[in-house]
């Protein structure tokens, strides 16, 4: 069965961090603690020409292999970023429903390094061994934009800034409180960007 298309949020089977698109290093692609309400946690996975293109909720940029050093082709220890460079990639399915994230037509996985599961840790591409620092699960959040998915009619295929307006323009109206509020635990999350307060 073909890997479905949608909205996920991408965690390491070593680490239990996620594929995060770094909010203070522009460009940079790391693991970090799960955040479920952060757009930069969440990713556009959309098939195109027997592969999958990889993009960013927050922003629309996508996945790709960074600089590749001193050589005109991709390889092992080349950092995974985002840019608006359009990259394709494989999607395989593992036996026990964890995925490997290949470069298209390579044998070149997506690999947080040593599986560390401190915040920050590099992600990059080595060759495929198996080892639980390659295998991801893809947990599913929503459908493809502008297929009830929550993120906008159109939004995966507009530049950036308007999908960022779009997204914020289709938000249901923020409720206002006026009064006490009953004690209990609350997710604080900003009616204009969608993005959550975080101690």
């Amino acid at each position: 069965m073909p890997f479905p298309q949608g909205v996920y949020r991408i965690r390491n089977r070593k680490s239990g961090t996620y594929f995060d698109a770094s909010i203070q290093n522009k460009g940079e692609v790391h693991g970090w603690a799960g955040h479920q309400q952060n757009e930069n946690q969440k990713w556009i996975v959309e098939e195109r020409d027997r592969s999958f293109t990889i993009k960013n909720a927050d922003g629309g940029q996508f996945a790709e292999v960074g600089q590749f050093a001193s050589v005109d082709r991709p390889q092992d220890g080349c950092r995974v970023r985002i840019s608006n460079n359009l990259t394709k990639w494989d999607i395989r399915q593992k036996d026990d429903g964890t995925h490997a994230i290949l470069l298209h037509d390579t044998e070149l996985a997506v690999d947080l390094d040593m599986g560390r599961n401190e915040n920050g840790t590099p992600i990059s591409i080595w060759g495929w061994h198996g080892a639980q620092q390659q295998q991801w699960h893809f947990e599913k959040v929503g459908d493809l934009p502008g297929g009830g998915g929550g993120y906008g009619g159109g939004y995966a295929d507009q530049p950036p800034q308007q999908q960022q307006y779009q997204q914020q323009q289709q938000q249901p109206p923020a409720q206002v409180y006026s009064g006490a509020v009953a004690p209990g635990t609350y997710v604080l999350e900003n009616a204009f960007s969608g993005t959550a307060a975080d101690l």
